[in-house]
């Protein structure tokens, strides 16, 4: 599957280094799938009040191109803080096949780059990948 990252930080509550933070993030969690990273999306400085964003403008202008199959992201908010803007994206993806992946609870490990400090553990936030069991293939067991 190819992949696309979008990464974001606004210029009042965030620091230069969150958008490399956020591709690192979504870089490992491509690699724990097997997806091929197809291009990076970022835009610095950049209130998520606002869709005119030069980056997501970028992704927007590709999604009909086909050039990639799923946008990963860190998590939701980083694509845009109204609601409308998030929708928008999503039904444009779907009409392709296409889906967002939000990985905001991506299980980090300590490394030296984040200080060798313990991180907290969180489980991928995206979409559930494996289905779910039916109900008539539950244990019914104590019946």
């Amino acid at each position: 599957m190819r992949a696309v990252i979008y990464a974001r930080y606004s210029s009042t509550n965030q620091r230069a280094a969150s958008t490399e933070d956020q591709i690192e993030i979504c870089r490992r969690y491509i690699d724990q799938q097997g997806w091929t990273l197809v291009r990076t999306y970022e835009d610095r400085a950049m209130s998520g009040a606002s869709r005119f964003r030069p980056g997501y403008q970028e992704l927007l202008a590709a999604i009909p191109l086909r050039r990639f199959d799923v946008v990963v992201v860190e998590a939701l908010d980083r694509l845009g803080r109204k609601l409308a803007d998030v929708a928008d994206l999503h039904d444009q993806l779907s009409m392709l096949n296409h889906f967002t992946v939000p990985v905001a609870k991506v299980r980090l490990q300590r490394t030296r780059r984040y200080g060798g400090k313990p991180r907290r553990a969180r489980e991928p936030a995206g979409p559930r990948l494996t289905p779910r069991p039916s109900r008539g293939d539950q244990d019914r067991s104590f019946l």
